[in-house]
């Protein structure tokens, strides 16, 4: 992927590779939300004027629903980029379902957007995208803005292993480890070791 920061690429591969059931979903796409979101900022302060939180900008009510702690530190944190990221991923997996089983004729793309901004009950209520009058058109806007940046994201296509057996599904499984960071030997309780 092009553009985006290499502690957030290994977490969007993985996000994406546990959304199985709609494949509308990719890498590009969610680094142009991240993008839109918080700009790819993970500091503290990275807080919206509706208490929203961390890269991914989670509300405290959706957090609740999505949290984990992908990155194994003993906490699920919005501001840590892999708990962010496949929150981020999580919540954007289910939208897309909501969009088709709503029968609303929209790119699901832009519905799931529009529903992970403005909730899913403004897009059911106002059958689409909520319009520029909605919340001064900020959910129009980051909708069209996620779309257009997408293309920016697309780089060389995700790797495919085909295959079966341990060789491949070795390459599988270390191609979702790319721009982890190296951790000189292994670890403990306490989380990962950093040598010496």
């Amino acid at each position: 992927m092009r553009g985006v920061p290499p502690e957030f690429e290994p977490w969007l591969l993985r996000a994406v590779a546990e959304c199985k059931d709609h494949p509308e979903l990719t890498p590009a796409l969610m680094a142009a939300q991240l993008q839109q979101e918080s700009g790819f900022n993970t500091s503290r302060s990275t807080v919206s004027y509706a208490s929203a939180r961390g890269p991914a900008q989670f509300v405290d009510g959706t957090w609740a629903k999505y949290r984990n702690d992908a990155d194994g530190n003993r906490r699920a944190d919005p501001f840590d980029v892999g708990d962010a990221v496949t929150a981020q991923g999580r919540y954007m997996c289910s939208l897309p379902g909501d969009a088709k089983d709503s029968g609303i004729k929209d790119d699901v793309r832009r519905l799931a957007h529009a529903g992970y901004n403005a909730g899913w009950g403004a897009v059911l209520h106002y059958g689409g995208v909520p319009p520029e009058s909605f919340s001064d058109s900020q959910t129009y806007r980051y909708v069209i803005n996620i779309m257009r940046m997408m293309k920016d994201f697309e780089g060389a296509p995700l790797l495919n292993v085909g295959g079966s057996g341990a060789g491949s599904q070795a390459l599988r499984r270390a191609a979702a480890r790319i721009g982890t960071p190296y951790a000189y030997g292994g670890g403990g309780p306490a989380g990962p070791g950093r040598g010496f």
